[in-house]
C-alpha cells in the first residue's frame, strides 16, 4: 500500500524536527528555536516540497539533522565525520541539494580531509557500482545537467550565462518557499547586525548552496534549497527575534497558503503531486475499472506535470491487473485535469482521437 511510505516519511520528518529544534538551541538559544520551529512547522513550502509520495527524497530530513550536527562539532570536533556521512546520504538522493553543503564542509570540516571523503562515499557505493555497470549513467546525468544548456549547442557552464533569467528562477524559486522568501529582506538586518560565530557559520552554510545554484543549467528552483531550509529558516529568525509578532504573523499566513492548496486541486492531487493519499480511492475505481477486461490491452496517461506513469503502473501491479501489453486492440487512455496548461491536455485528446475512437469511458473526481 503506498500509504506506508508516506507514514513512513511524515514519522522520520516529524523526529527531524526534534534534531532541528535541539540543534537550533544549542545555536542560538530557545527562544530562536521556538520561533524557527514554529514557522518549520507551519510551512506549506516545505511540506509540499516533502513529496511525501512522489519522488520521496527525505533531503529536507537530512538537512534538520545537519543542523543539529553543526550545533555538535562545538562541542566534539568528531562530529564533523557525522556531518561527512549524512551528507553522503543526502548525495545518494539528490545531489543538488548538497554540492554546496560539500563545499561548505571542505571550508568549515576540521578533521581530515581525505577520512572526510572516505565516509563521504560510504553511502554512495550502490551507486559508485551501478555508475561503473552502466556506462557513467549517473555521472553523465549530472554532467549535462551541469553544462548543457538546453537548444544552445554547446558546452558552456549553464545558468551563469543566462544571467538574467537565473535572477529570475531564483526569486521564483525563494517565493515559492512561502516564509522563506522573506529571508531576503532578513538579510539585510543579519548584515546590519551583531556577528558571532554561530551566526557566520549558518550564513556560509545557506549562501554557499545558494552560490553554487548558479551553476546548474536548470538553474534555480525549489528543490535545491531542501538541504538548506533550515539554515534559511534560522536566518530569517535572527533577523526578526526582536519582532515575534511577525513570525506569528508569517505562521497564519502559511495557513491561509493551506487553505488555498485544500481547495485546489492543482496544487496537490495529482499522480506525480504531494498529496496522493487524498485522491487514491477515486484512482483505485479506475484501476478497477480497468481490471475488468480480460484481454490484453495498452495503457496510455497524461500525468501532470510530465507524461509518466509510474504511479498508475504501480496501482496496477499492486491491485493484480494484468500488465498492459506492446500491442493491442484495446487502449485505455487515462488523463487528469491539468490546471495550469490545459491546452497540452486538449493536444493530448486530439493526437487520441486521430488514433482511436472512445467505446466507453469513466469519470471520477479530476
Amino acid at each position: 500500500n503506498p500509504v506506508v511510505a508516506i507514514v513512513f516519511l511524515i514519522a522520520l520528518e516529524l523526529i527531524s524536527l526534534v534534531f532541528f529544534y535541539t540543534g537550533s538551541r544549542k545555536l542560538f538559544g530557545s527562544r530562536v528555536a521556538i520561533m524557527a520551529l514554529a514557522l518549520y512547522a507551519s510551512s506549506y513550502g516545505l511540506v509540499s516540497f516533502s513529496r511525501w509520495l512522489s519522488n520521496a527524497m527525505p533531503v529536507i530530513i537530512i538537512g534538520n539533522l545537519m543542523i543539529y550536527i553543526l550545533a555538535k562539532t562545538f562541542e566534539d570536533k568528531k562530529w564533523w565525520l557525522w556531518y561527512w556521512f549524512w551528507l553522503g546520504v543526502m548525495f545518494a538522493f539528490n545531489p543538488a541539494a548538497g554540492i554546496g553543503l560539500f563545499i561548505f564542509g571542505l571550508i568549515y570540516g576540521r578533521v581530515n580531509i581525505l577520512k572526510s571523503l572516505v565516509v563521504f562515499l560510504i553511502p554512495a557505493i550502490p551507486q559508485i557500482v551501478f555508475d561503473l555497470r552502466h556506462d557513467f549513467l549517473i555521472s553523465r546525468g549530472v554532467m549535462g545537467i551541469l553544462f548543457n544548456r538546453p537548444g544552445d549547442g554547446g558546452d558552456r557552464l549553464g545558468a551563469f550565462w543566462g544571467t538574467g533569467q537565473t535572477v529570475f528562477n531564483f526569486i521564483s524559486g525563494v517565493w515559492g518557499w512561502g516564509v522563506v522568501w522573506l529571508v531576503v529582506v532578513g538579510l539585510i538586518l543579519i548584515i546590519l547586525g551583531e556577528w558571532d560565530k554561530n551566526k557566520k557559520m549558518i550564513f556560509s552554510l545557506v549562501f554557499i548552496q545558494i552560490g553554487t545554484m548558479f551553476l546548474f543549467n536548470r538553474a534555480i528552483y525549489g528543490h535545491f534549497f531542501a538541504g538548506v531550509a533550515g539554515g534559511l529558516i534560522l536566518l530569517l529568525v535572527l533577523s526578526l527575534k526582536k519582532y515575534p509578532a511577525i513570525i506569528f504573523g508569517l505562521v497564519f499566513f502559511n495557513f491561509w497558503l493551506w487553505w488555498g492548496g485544500f481547495r485546489a486541486p492543482n496544487l496537490n492531487l495529482t499522480p506525480m503531486g504531494t498529496a496522493n493519499l487524498v485522491t487514491l480511492e477515486n484512482r483505485l475505481k479506475i484501476i478497477e475499472f480497468i481490471g475488468q477486461n480480460k484481454d490484453d490491452y495498452v495503457f496510455h496517461s497524461y500525468d501532470i506535470p510530465y507524461y509518466q506513469d509510474q504511479v498508475w503502473r504501480y496501482l496496477l501491479w499492486w491491485r493484480g491487473v494484468r500488465d498492459p501489453a506492446q500491442k493491442s486492440n484495446i487502449l485505455y487512455a487515462v488523463s487528469e485535469r491539468d490546471w495550469d496548461r490545459p491546452d497540452r491536455l486538449v493536444e493530448w485528446k486530439e493526437n487520441l482521437r486521430k488514433i482511436s475512437r472512445s467505446e466507453k469511458g469513466l469519470v471520477v473526481g479530476d
